[in-house]
């Protein structure tokens, strides 16, 4: 179902969700540059951002977590502290597609991760369509956008004056009742396509996707792969900035008392 929202009415849907109990997050400026971070008031967004350092997936799947406590000694076990409610506010469809990877390895299968989707069934993701393109993006080859398809409750899109709200959850569609949003005419949605059909033919890079896993695998001891491997530090900072990255190490932690420690998921 689709509503409309005035822009001004953005402090409201940060207060209602704050009301709510959900610590808010969302894009903001650092620099040149923009970061996710916490949001207070509708002024603290940039939401004419392209890219973000680093993806939303820190809310969802942190660089670092305590994941309890123990002693060596009597062998009890404390677990770490519960997380509480939160909102991602603005996150894009390249970003939430990302997301969608995450959850099919962290919440279904064998190997379920109780604390990955503990903050999953606690976020409320509130997405919103690219109103333009940067000059290295090149989702439309991989349907990953400029327009998201999945991975929200609330998905907003730009109409200049106002958003066209989409719901596509119970969650979502509480929030939209409780701003006693209009619902979006014809007319709205009209207009939600032809912005998105804008950004997606301002897109200049695209990638051939047909057969790409098998070039891959034809391609594994390429010459670039070992260029790359020349540069790199080692740092680990990939498996930070990726936002599909669901790579891990854990490590015990002991205090100097040799007895209590904490295990720590990296």
């Amino acid at each position: 179902m689709s509503f409309v929202m005035d822009k001004n009415a953005m402090d409201s849907l940060i207060g209602l969700l704050r009301r709510k109990g959900y610590d808010v997050y969302g894009p903001i400026r650092k620099g040149p540059e923009y970061v996710f971070g916490s949001v207070g008031k509708a002024s603290d967004l940039a939401l004419e951002y392209v890219t973000t350092i680093l993806s939303p997936r820190k809310y969802l799947y942190p660089p670092s977590e305590k994941l309890f406590r123990f002693n060596s000694e009597t062998f009890a076990i404390n677990p770490s502290d519960g997380t509480g409610k939160q909102a991602i506010l603005a996150v894009h469809p390249c970003d939430l597609n990302a997301i969608s990877y995450l959850d099919k390895v962290r919440t279904s299968g064998t190997f379920e991760d109780p604390k990955y989707k503990e903050r999953r069934d606690n976020t409320l993701m509130i997405g919103m369509n690219c109103c333009k393109s940067g000059d290295q993006c090149f989702c439309a080859s991989f349907g990953t956008g400029p327009d998201a398809k999945q991975g929200y409750d609330v998905l907003l899109t730009d109409l200049g004056d106002r958003y066209l709200v989409e719901t596509a959850s119970e969650a979502g569609k509480a929030v939209a009742a409780d701003l006693k949003l209009k619902k979006a005419t014809s007319a709205d949605n009209q207009e939600k396509d032809k912005r998105i059909k804008a950004v997606r033919q301002s897109i200049k890079r695209g990638i051939n996707t047909d057969g790409l896993p098998k070039q891959l695998d034809k391609n594994f001891n390429h010459e670039v792969w070992a260029k790359l491997k020349d540069d790199c530090y080692s740092c680990g900072a990939c498996t930070t900035v990726c936002p599909t990255c669901y790579c891990f190490n854990v490590v015990d932690n002991l205090d100097f008392s040799l007895k209590d420690g904490e295990r720590v998921r990296n």
